[in-house]
């Protein structure tokens, strides 16, 4: 199943291995961002923060046609409601009828 992890943080750099752990191929849209070179290196995880090191347009411009075109699912973290991408990401699955799981349901699988 390929399934795009979302949201950053330390949890959002272990989950995606721990996906592929299980299986599963895994875009992350953290992972993409880090390629891209954003350095969370002392970042509070504030939306406007990240706005100067990478613009959410061009954030959602990869995730969302990533999720578009190639997600079976989209796994959302705890608090991803807090979340701008996330919840994009989110409604952007669900008019595609892509099934958003939270990501404690697939780790327990």
């Amino acid at each position: 199943m390929r399934l795009p992890a979302v949201q950053p943080g330390s949890i959002h750099r272990r989950s995606p291995q721990r996906l592929r752990e299980k299986g599963h191929e895994v875009w992350s849209p953290y992972e993409d961002s880090l390629a891209s070179g954003l350095d969370t290196a002392g970042m509070s995880g504030n939306q406007a923060e990240a706005e100067r090191v990478r613009p959410l347009r061009e954030c959602l411009a990869a995730d969302l046609s990533w999720i578009s075109l190639h997600a079976e699912a989209v796994v959302v973290m705890e608090g991803w409601e807090a979340s701008l991408g996330a919840t994009a990401e989110a409604a952007a699955a669900r008019a595609l009828g892509i099934p958003v799981i939270r990501l404690e349901d697939l780790l327990d699988e």
